[in-house]
């Protein structure tokens, strides 16, 4: 037991919310069966339907997967919408899947950055980067706000 809570962990920051850390483990090991999956969140007492209500997982139950920034986007705009900018409805990797999309869209960061940025979710970009194979999740945060 004790090594399968040990697989489930990643090296973040104690500060990134449950329902992040979580979603970042997933990611890192890919696709898992359900059971495989709900073992993995129990060790952090959360489910499946915790991360499928934040949308971060999609599939039938036999072929779980992370969702990706591009398919959480305007679940995203809609609690930024509902919520506000300085809100604490957004989960880290609403911030830094918001961030991602409007630096490769080519859209405006500095207001979302001056908000958001931090060493910690600094540290989620540079793990999200790692895991996802695209390093604009590390180059938005490196972005300094004077340069706008």
């Amino acid at each position: 037991m004790i090594e399968q809570v040990l697989e489930s962990t990643v090296n973040l920051p104690t500060s990134i919310d449950p329902l992040t850390q979580a979603y970042a483990a997933f990611y890192q090991r890919g696709w898992e069966e359900y059971d495989d999956l709900n073992k993995h969140l129990l060790a952090k007492n959360l489910n499946v339907s915790d991360l499928e209500d934040e949308k971060l997982v999609k599939g039938p139950r036999d072929k779980k997967e992370p969702t990706t920034a591009d398919e959480r986007i305007h679940y995203i705009e809609s609690k930024l919408n509902k919520n506000g900018i300085g809100a604490d409805g957004l989960l880290d990797i609403d911030k830094v899947q918001y961030l991602y999309h409007l630096y490769k869209t080519d859209q405006n960061t500095v207001e979302y950055l001056k908000e958001w940025k931090s060493d910690d979710l600094e540290d989620l970009a540079d793990f999200m980067a790692d895991v996802t194979d695209d390093d604009r999740y590390e180059s938005v945060m490196e972005m300094g706000l004077s340069q706008f």
